[in-house]
């Protein structure tokens, strides 16, 4: 449960803490809309698709526990040889923990897509369109997610190397665009 409240605890405004409604709307709304549209058009997956998304959902929980794990021993090393104090170093941080809480929740989304997928290869008629329904429901969220922890990830990535280009003799090379 402090896993999934961490998560949702990031659907806020970096700058001023207030809650990303907009956040809530696509991560939520838009699954919720993909289940009903499915279920009331009566979709249901051929236990072909079940079983590929049972796997692509397995995989993506396994890589997801390791980037979890790769976070934490990020999370050690700051903790171990700490940089200065300051607001650079408090909002990595903070990144960090995002990025953990993100991709564990995605893990736990993920685990849940494979059950549902794996009740869905077993069942029929109602059960296998609501099933249904769940799946593409949670494949839905699973994707937004990811893309969340992307950009999460992908910011971070560019604060460093930003860092990295105006601190160190590195700032000092010329601009490719003006050295031709």
């Amino acid at each position: 449960m402090a896993l999934i409240r961490r998560h949702y605890d990031s659907y806020r405004d970096a700058a001023t803490g207030r809650i990303l409604w907009t956040d809530h709307l696509v991560f939520e709304g838009l699954p919720a809309l993909v289940m009903g549209a499915s279920v009331v058009a009566g979709v249901q997956l051929a236990g072909e698709a079940s079983a590929a998304i049972l796997a692509v959902s397995g995989l993506l929980s396994a890589f997801l526990f390791a980037v979890m794990l790769q976070v934490f021993e990020r999370a050690m090393d700051l903790a171990d040889e700490p940089p200065g104090r300051g607001a650079e170093t408090s909002r990595h941080a903070l990144f960090l923990g995002e990025i953990s809480a993100n991709a564990g929740y995605a893990a736990l989304v993920a685990i849940a897509t494979a059950v549902v997928a794996l009740v869905a290869t077993a069942v029929s008629k109602t059960a296998l369109t609501i099933a249904t329904g769940v799946a593409l429901a949670l494949g839905t969220h699973l994707i937004l997610v990811l893309l969340m922890v992307m950009n999460r990830v992908y910011r971070l990535t560019e604060e460093r190397l930003i860092t990295a280009r105006t601190t160190s003799k590195v700032a000092a090379l010329p601009d490719r665009r003006r050295a031709g």
